[in-house]
């Protein structure tokens, strides 16, 4: 949360980000920042811990690149007691802090501290550095205030292959409540940094050697960063929230539109698991528990377990309410033996069909299965009892971790959009609302809505693009519940001009629908977005079937620049409660799209290769506008987003602490 009285330290994370560009020599472009990413709880105070590889492999020259990052990402934090507190990891063949978080208090000292730093000989033991920093700094006798619920932070910064292992200390370190980000230098191998930092790792990796040879020097003199900051104006082309100070959201979770269902969790307690491993898959399952209604007329909840045989831990209709099924998911032990996930899809099939007997009438049927392994040669093929239960109308979620087979995974789920993979098992829980996206049910829910799709016709863009843009259209005509008096839906193409292909009092038939999306011609011409914003406001007035008294959106499609302003006539539209999504495709600007839509939550920068990704971007997108406004909210993160007006004050939105992460894979 960011109060706009904050704006000093606000301001302190933009420099952060220019300086850290300056020293790496990293332009920040639209290829580098397209996925950047902000972690934030808090914008004035944090616990940061960076645990530094001064091992032989280092050498002079990458460790110079070090210190430089620490000295330029520290001296924009606002370092105090009370505020941003520091302290420093160092290892090699053994760990070694001299600076604890509660050591110094002045930035100066910190920094002057930095200066002495010297890379050694010896081994890469992240393990043992990670290890060190769980037990050792995070704690409250060496400044940490976890128990204050400041967030702790730690930036793993790294040149080599560790010789320890280091999986198990980074999945405690991330059990006790620690966001880890991890940054590779030189030749690290990324799927290590992957197992190291938090999920999803678009968000908490950095691997710098994929934009090294971009440069930037924009931002290398004070002065400059004073003079733009004092201006308002954008980073490096990295761009800033402004905060609508007419608005305060509130984001509620709960899926509250899936009211019917029936839930089964099947759950691998094999040898290989660690009880560790165990325990967050018990965390996993608790979180769908506070997300759902539970009740014998709404949502019901089973576990059963599987290693060498089939376990029913309890069925769906053994606890009617939240409390008794969390108390008897927190009773859950695990037993061990081998992988027979077979045995478990097996086990299922009479268990759905007895669920359908104690209900007065069909609900949805789901399976999620999680496993960290292949089931066992010798068995049934997973596929087969899989393939049983979709024929009695189950759907299967396969959720794999570690070593788990996606062959397999996506056999027992019979789609890759409901085949899921996490390095480690304390990522579960991070990937609920992907699943919850694809559960939830959108026709059920209340949306009352004015819907309007701006899609690029212009020479720019490629034909095949410009299917995909009818294709996730197509997409949201099948999803969302189209009908006179619940969703309307309009389609505008521009390029030089605008055409309304039509409107949103048109069509209420979802099958004539797609047909005039079929049968929607390019238009060619030059790219002026700008232009059709100010012309699609048009489409939301009444006489062309608009209604105020509902939710209205805008989904802004393209795959080039414009030639025009887009920033003015997007905020006009913003200030008639528009809301607006901003979706680019291979060739457009993160830039220009955040500028349209004025908000990370609503932009999207994508290379939609297939109709999978196709259906990915368009979910996330439906799923969004199903989960807006005051009618709240089904399937949804589990956030509060509060900013607060005060008269005469006005400040950026930006978290702290930011740290510069770029997507490694999409």
């Amino acid at each position: 949360i960011c109060d706009l009285n904050h704006s000093n330290i606000c301001t302190s994370v933009l420099l952060i980000v220019c300086r850290f560009c300056s020293y790496l020599r990293i332009k920040p472009n639209k290829e580098t920042l397209m996925n950047v990413e902000i972690f934030v709880k808090s914008a004035e105070v944090a616990d940061i811990v960076f645990i530094v590889d001064e091992s032989g492999n280092m050498g002079p020259e990458n460790f110079q690149l070090v210190r430089d990052f620490l000295q330029n990402t520290i001296s924009g934090l606002d370092v105090g007691r009370d505020k941003v507190r520091i302290a420093i990891v160092h290892y090699s063949d053994v760990p070694r802090a001299d600076v604890y978080l509660n050591t110094f208090d002045d930035k100066s000292e910190i920094l002057q501290y930095i200066k002495t730093l010297s890379y050694g000989r010896g081994k890469t033991n992240t393990g043992a550095a990670l290890k060190f920093a769980k037990d050792q700094v995070f704690t409250k006798a060496r400044g940490s205030r976890s128990d204050e619920q400041v967030q702790q932070i730690a930036v793993v910064v790294t040149d080599g292959k560790s010789s320890d292992d280091f999986s198990g200390p980074a999945a405690e370190l991330r059990r006790s409540g620690v966001k880890v980000f991890a940054l590779g230098i030189k030749n690290v191998n990324v799927d290590d940094l992957k197992k190291i930092s938090s999920f999803p790792p678009r968000k908490y990796v950095f691997n710098v050697e994929r934009i090294l040879k971009m440069t930037c020097s924009c931002f290398r003199k004070l002065s400059l960063f004073k003079k733009v900051l004092n201006n308002y104006s954008e980073l490096c082309q990295c761009p800033v929230c402004d905060i609508d100070r007419t608005k305060s959201l509130s984001l509620i979770s709960g899926c509250k539109f899936t009211a019917e269902a029936d839930i089964y969790f099947l759950v691998d307690e094999s040898g290989s698991i660690t009880y560790a491993d165990f325990d967050d898959m018990k965390a996993f399952i608790l979180e769908f528990l506070h997300m759902f209604q539970i009740g014998p007329e709404q949502v019901r909840i089973g576990v059963v377990k599987f290693a060498d045989k089939a376990t029913i831990v309890f069925r769906l209709n053994t606890y009617d309410s939240k409390p008794a099924l969390e108390k008897a998911v927190k009773d859950l032990f695990q037993e061990g033996g081998g992988t027979r996930t077979d045995l478990g899809l097996e086990a299922m099939i009479p268990l759905f069909k007895q669920a359908e007997q104690t209900r007065k009438e069909k609900v949805r049927e789901l399976l999620i299965v999680i496993t960290d392994g292949k089931s066992e040669p010798g068995g049934t093929p997973v596929k087969i009892p899989a393939e049983q239960l979709r024929k009695q109308n189950v759907t299967i979620y396969a959720v794999g971790v570690k070593n788990a087979d996606m062959a397999e995974l996506e056999d027992m789920s019979g789609s890759p959009k409901r085949t899921f993979y996490v390095k480690n098992y304390d990522a579960l829980k991070l990937i609920k609302t992907k699943i919850l996206k694809e559960i939830c049910s959108f026709e059920g829910n209340d949306l009352l809505a004015d819907v309007v799709f701006l899609i690029d016709g212009a020479d720019a863009v490629d034909p095949a693009d410009f299917e995909q843009m009818k294709e996730l259209i197509g997409l949201a005509v099948e999803k969302l519940p189209i009908r006179e008096n619940r969703v309307r839906l309009a389609v505008i193409q521009y390029s030089t001009n605008t055409k309304v292909e039509f409107a949103l009092n048109s069509f209420y038939d979802k099958d004539k629908l797609q047909k005039e999306i079929v049968s929607i011609k390019q238009l060619k011409g030059k790219t002026y977005t700008g232009k059709a914003l100010t012309e699609v406001s048009q489409a939301f007035e009444e006489s062309n079937g608009g209604r105020t008294s509902v939710l209205q959106f805008l989904v802004v499609v393209t795959d080039s620049l414009s030639k025009d302003d887009v920033a003015l006539p997007a905020k006009a539209l913003r200030e008639k409660n528009i809301n607006i999504f901003a979706v680019g495709l291979e060739h457009a600007s993160r830039s220009e799209l955040f500028s349209i839509s004025g908000s990370y939550e609503r932009t999207y920068l994508e290379n939609l290769e297939d109709f999978a990704s196709i259906q990915a971007l368009g979910s996330e997108v439906i799923f969004k506008i199903c989960n807006t406004g005051n009618f709240l909210l089904s399937c949804l993160l589990n956030v509060l987003l509060v900013w607060r007006h005060r008269p005469n004050s006005f400040s950026y939105f930006y978290p702290f602490p930011l740290f510069l992460i770029v997507t490694l894979s999409l």
